[in-house]
C-alpha cells in the first residue's frame, strides 16, 4: 500500500494556530498519514496518559468533519480519508485529547492546504457528518442521472447509429438503478429494525434438539420459531460453513411473526431454495413474493416442499440482502418465546414441609408462559428425589404445577423425609405465538 507520512508538532501553550506547510490533494484517499506529536513548552507529553483523542477539520466549505487519532508509544497517528480533503483551499484542524474522566484540552491549530485533483472535472460534493443510507441514496441518484444523460433523442444521428445493444444495456442501468435506489430508500427510511422480521432466519437456534428426520404434527414446533403447517410437516437439515438449509419432504413449514416487529406497507419475503413461500393469506410464489401487511397484527410466512434457508421478510417492495445476525442475540430473541432451563440439583432439607424454587428467565418472555417441569425419567410436571443411599426416585408429585410470570417460573413441592434433594432434568417455559 502506497503511503505519504507527515509530521505534525504541536503545543498545548500556543494560542493561535501554525501553518504545517502540508499540501494534500483532493481525492487522494486513504495515502496521507499525519504523524502527531504534541509538546507541553520543551517537554512531550505523556501519551499513555491521555485516554483518548480526536481531530476535527474545518473544510474551506464550512462544512466540518471529525475523526479518532489512533494513539501509539510515541505519539499519534491519523489517516486522511476523502470527506476531510473533498474541498480545495486552506483546512485548519484542531486536535482535543481527552482524559480517564472525559475532561478535554485543546492543542493550538494547524493549517494544511488542499489542492484541486487535475485528474477529476468534476467538482467533489463535501458534506458534514451525514448517514451513511442518505449519502447511499443521493450517490444513486447521481449515478442515474449520469446514465440519463447518455441516452440520446430518438431518430437522432447518433441515435440511428448506436448498436442495439447499447441501448439495451443505457435503458437497463437506468433501470437497475431506479432499483437500488428504491431498495436503499426503503432502508433509509426504516432502519435496522424492518431489514428482517424473520426471527431464527438461518435455522441455527434448535432449542428442542430436533434432529435426523423431523416429522411435526400440525402447529407443533421444531427449529425456534419454526412451526408446522395445518397438514403437519416433514423436513430434513444440514448445517455447512454456519449455513443451515431445511429439505422440506411433506406439508409446509411457516413463522408467525409477532405484531409488535410489523409496520404498515409492502412487505417482500425472500430466501435461498427451491422452496416456494407466501406471505399471510396470499399465494405461493418463487423468492421474492410481496403481500401487504397491517401494523402491529401477527402475520406468517409459510414455506412448501423444497430446500428452504436464509430467509428474509423486509420491509418496502425489493428484497434485501440476507445479514446473519450474532448467535447471542438469536437466542436470546428466541427466549422471548420459548426458554429451557437444564439440570438442577437442590439441596434442601427434606421434613416434609412445603418448600419453593425461583428461577429467573434469561429474557422478558412475551406473555406469561406455560411452565412444566420434567423428572430424570421425562415424566411432566414430576420431580426427582435423590435417597440418603444416592439412588433417585422419579414422578414425585409436585405441589401444583409450575407457574410463571413474564419474568420469573416458581416450583412448589413438599420434600418427604428421608431424601436429601430435589432434582429436575429440564424446565420449559412456552410463551409461543
Amino acid at each position: 500500500m502506497i503511503t505519504k507520512t507527515h509530521d505534525i508538532v504541536l503545543q498545548l501553550t500556543e494560542p493561535d494556530y501554525i501553518k504545517s506547510g502540508i499540501k494534500l490533494v483532493a481525492n487522494d484517499y486513504l495515502t496521507n498519514i499525519f504523524n502527531i506529536k504534541i509538546y507541553e513548552n520543551a517537554a512531550e507529553i505523556s501519551y499513555p496518559s491521555i485516554h483518548h483523542a480526536t481531530v476535527v477539520f474545518a473544510k474551506p466549505d464550512n462544512t466540518y468533519v471529525e475523526g479518532d487519532l489512533t494513539k501509539t508509544s510515541t505519539g499519534f497517528t491519523y489517516t486522511v480519508g476523502t470527506n476531510a480533503i473533498a474541498a480545495y483551499g486552506e483546512v485548519t484542524a484542531s486536535v482535543q485529547l481527552f482524559g480517564s474522566n472525559n475532561e478535554r484540552l485543546s492543542t493550538a491549530r494547524f493549517q494544511f492546504t488542499v489542492l484541486r485533483d487535475l485528474a477529476d472535472k468534476d467538482a467533489v460534493e463535501s458534506t458534514s457528518e451525514f448517514p451513511i443510507l442518505q449519502q447511499l441514496v443521493a450517490d444513486v441518484e447521481n449515478l442515474k442521472a449520469s446514465i440519463i444523460n447518455l441516452q440520446l433523442p430518438d431518430n437522432s444521428i447518433p441515435n440511428l447509429k448506436m448498436a442495439p445493444e447499447m441501448k439495451k444495456g443505457i435503458a437497463g442501468g437506468v433501470a437497475a438503478y431506479d432499483t437500488v435506489q428504491s431498495h436503499l430508500s426503503d432502508l433509509a427510511a426504516h432502519g435496522d429494525i424492518l431489514r428482517n422480521a424473520v426471527i431464527n432466519n438461518n435455522f441455527l437456534i434448535n432449542q428442542r434438539a430436533v434432529s435426523g428426520t423431523v416429522t411435526l404434527s400440525a402447529g407443533q414446533y421444531g427449529h425456534d420459531r419454526w412451526k408446522a403447517g395445518s397438514a403437519g410437516c416433514t423436513y430434513t437439515f444440514t448445517t455447512v460453513n454456519n449455513v443451515t438449509t431445511l429439505t422440506i419432504t411433506s406439508g409446509s413449514l411457516k413463522q408467525i411473526i409477532e405484531g409488535k416487529n410489523l409496520y404498515t406497507g409492502t412487505y417482500t419475503l425472500s430466501w435461498t431454495g427451491t422452496s416456494q413461500g407466501k406471505i399471510g393469506t396470499g399465494s405461493y410464489g418463487n423468492s421474492g413474493v410481496t403481500g401487504s401487511v397491517g401494523g402491529g397484527i401477527d402475520l406468517s410466512i409459510e414455506f412448501g416442499i423444497g430446500t428452504l434457508s436464509k430467509v428474509v421478510l423486509n420491509f418496502g417492495g425489493n428484497p434485501f440482502p440476507f445479514l446473519p445476525k450474532s448467535y447471542a442475540d438469536e437466542l436470546q430473541t428466541c427466549q422471548r418465546y420459548y426458554e429451557i432451563i437444564g439440570t438442577h440439583d437442590c439441596y434442601i432439607y427434606c421434613d416434609n414441609s412445603p418448600r419453593t424454587l425461583i428461577f429467573d428467565f434469561k429474557t422478558t418472555k412475551r406473555v406469561i408462559p406455560t411452565c412444566k417441569v420434567y423428572d430424570f425419567a421425562g415424566n411432566e410436571n414430576k420431580i426427582t428425589y435423590t435417597t440418603s443411599s444416592y439412588v433417585l426416585e422419579n414422578n414425585k408429585t409436585l405441589y401444583g404445577d409450575a407457574t410463571g410470570t413474564l419474568s420469573a417460573v416458581e416450583i412448589a413441592f413438599v420434600p418427604p423425609i428421608g431424601y436429601i434433594n430435589a432434582r429436575f432434568s429440564k424446565l420449559i417455559a412456552d410463551a409461543e405465538l
